[in-house]
């Protein structure tokens, strides 16, 4: 290129999760200037839109389940799953019982919580349904 107001260049058709090394230098009617030093990218992007979370009684617990969204090219780090708190009508993060570092939660992609636990903590009756959300995050930044 020889525009001398491009100062941005899109790159189409590199393969997500590789690194690349880049150079620029400056171009003038004099010749080439020196180049820059060089950087490495990985082509990639913050996970997709994770699937609902499902829930299902499993004797005196509920157990709020997800599916692993495409990572886009970066590995998954952590999770952030929520509960829906009817007390403030608000989604919380409760990492006391559903921690999205652990490697436990990010293996089995499930949280367990007792159901007297939700009555008492989040107000949830017996037969009401609860609600939890989820998305994930990479080195790029959390999903949707």
């Amino acid at each position: 290129m020889h525009d001398a107001d491009v100062t941005t260049y899109t790159i189409v058709g590199l393969t997500e999760g590789t690194s690349y090394r880049f150079k620029i230098r400056a171009v003038n009617i004099y010749g080439s200037g020196p180049d820059s030093a060089e950087v490495t990218i990985v082509a990639s992007d913050i996970p997709s839109k994770m699937d609902p979370v499902s829930t299902a009684r499993s004797g005196t617990d509920i157990v709020s389940s997800f599916t692993a969204p495409a990572n886009n090219g970066a590995a998954i780090d952590r999770y952030e799953i929520v509960i829906y708190n009817k007390g403030i009508s608000a989604y919380v993060e409760d990492t006391s019982v559903c921690d999205g570092t652990s490697s436990t939660v990010k293996t089995n992609l499930q949280c367990t919580w007792a159901i007297s636990y939700l009555q008492t903590t989040y107000s949830y009756a017996i037969g009401e349904l609860v609600l939890f959300k989820a998305r994930a995050y990479n080195v790029d930044g959390w999903g949707a």
